[in-house]
């Protein structure tokens, strides 16, 4: 009898339990970043920021407007073949485990990944129309925020670089 009672308090445990260890890896799953190029820049340089109403609806907007813009000017980036994208991948990896960061971490990758003449046209190409659109939206997304917003956003910016004198 105790035996019966023991095997059925464990299958009801593991019947509890089951459904509550499925539900844990959603949580990893809804800390990714979002598909859409413009969330993505948005909630970079707002994170941690609080938004009013009127705000967050017109920051969904820039969503929307920019979104697909990004997505088809980001095409023109994909020049990489698998074996380059791999040579990439495991270029970062050991350039960061080296504690490599930012343009150390850049020149480590694309040092790896050896672009031909015709990808390295490619890309820059792709990165003349990139540009543009990028610094139309943030500039529509400051135009958004309150100027302690903005004061937060320029303080998480990098300095910018100085021009050469002439």
């Amino acid at each position: 009898m105790s035996t019966r009672r023991t095997i059925l308090t464990v299958g009801v445990m593991l019947a509890l339990a089951c459904p509550l260890l499925a539900a844990a890896p959603k949580k990893a799953a809804e800390k990714k970043a979002p598909p859409c190029p413009a969330a993505q820049l948005i909630e970079r340089l707002t994170e941690g920021m609080t938004f009013s109403d009127a705000q967050k609806a017109k920051l969904e907007e820039l969503k929307k407007e920019y979104g697909p813009k990004l997505m088809e000017a980001r095409k023109g980036m994909e020049v990489l073949t698998d074996d380059q994208k791999k040579a990439r991948a495991e270029a970062m990896k050991k350039a960061a485990a080296d504690g490599k960061k930012g343009a150390d971490l850049r020149a480590a990758s694309e040092a790896a990944v050896k672009l031909s003449d015709e990808q390295k046209t490619k890309m820059a190409e792709a990165r003349k129309a990139l540009m543009p659109l990028e610094k139309e939206l943030r500039d529509k997304l400051t135009a958004v925020l309150t100027e302690e917003q903005k004061a937060q956003i320029k303080a998480k910016l990098p300095a910018g670089r100085k021009k050469p004198a002439k």
